[in-house]
């Protein structure tokens, strides 16, 4: 089996990092935009923290988060 050249292992180490860049950037972003609108803000002042909705809360993003990361580092291996 050839092995591929320097420049190929760039290239293809750059389309990656640009790939995982911009599933990162949108994750959070979708993240951001779900956790942060008019109504979520609303019911978030209303939320304890300490409550077991605000600790639901916080594990689902931490979760999210955590699966963002899955992917990403998924098709680095898949690659």
């Amino acid at each position: 089996m050839l092995q591929p050249t320097l420049m190929t292992q760039f290239a293809l180490a750059t389309v990656m990092l640009t790939t995982c860049f911009v599933v990162h950037g949108f994750s959070l972003a979708s993240l951001s935009r779900a956790s942060r609108g008019e109504a979520t803000v609303e019911r978030l002042h209303r939320i304890n923290a300490l409550s077991p909705r605000g600790g639901l809360f916080t594990l689902a993003i931490v979760l999210a988060i955590l699966a963002l990361h899955g992917i990403e580092i998924w098709a680095f291996a898949l690659l």
